[in-house]
């Protein structure tokens, strides 16, 4: 059985056809608390997305943003220029803006590191997964989260050290951790920083 609850605070379970409905209420029931913190979440998310932004989170730094009649979403002097426009249509602009960030980015820095590690991808992929910064299939696609682009820059190598160490070792094994070591000693640390930078975009409304 699973449960998920969606932007509009919807709940639901899904459960093979023989779980019976007192089975299903249990399981509600023991989740009681992951559905009030995930409800609780979404809340705060959907309250940000009503707002206009007024900054937006870039390799580990927040940068201010400034509104002006142009359609071009750019940088400059550190601050990001955006069209103004309506809430929903300026996070639109923002996040096509950090898609065209994280394809330039991501295939430089991959491409450093395939070199240096000596493990090369098929195919790099930037994609809008939310539950996962990144992800290697067996046939060798790398593929990056555009939301990868707001977080450190410790913890975007981070990302793609772990998954070109997957092309070798598609598993979690302790050969597949100890090729991480190698290139990101202080891994751990920056999985936890990744943690804290979901919280912030869950929060900003960036997930």
């Amino acid at each position: 059985m699973s449960l998920t609850v969606d932007s509009d605070l919807n709940i639901k379970v899904k459960a093979p056809l023989f779980v019976s409905e007192e089975q299903i209420d249990s399981f509600v029931k023991k989740n009681e608390k992951w559905i009030k913190d995930r409800i609780d979440r979404i809340t705060e998310m959907n309250k940000s997305l009503s707002l206009k932004p007024v900054t937006a989170p870039f390799i580990g730094e927040d940068i201010a943003i400034r509104r002006w009649d142009k359609r071009k979403t750019a940088l400059s002097g550190g601050e990001l220029y955006i069209r103004d426009d309506e809430p929903e249509k300026e996070r639109a602009a923002i996040i096509r803006w950090y898609r065209d960030q994280a394809e330039n980015l991501l295939n430089k820095r991959t491409a450093y590191w395939s070199e240096k590690i000596g493990d090369h991808p098929e195919k790099i992929r930037v994609s809008s997964a939310r539950k996962r910064w990144g992800s290697c299939s067996s046939t060798g696609t790398v593929s990056y989260s555009w939301r990868l682009i707001t977080a450190p820059a410790s913890c975007i190598d981070y990302v793609i050290i772990h998954e070109l160490c997957h092309i070798r070792n598609m598993d979690h094994s302790p050969e597949f951790w100890a090729r991480v070591r190698t290139w990101c000693p202080e891994y751990e640390k920056q999985k936890k920083i990744l943690e804290n930078c979901s919280k912030k975009l869950m929060k900003e409304g960036w997930m």
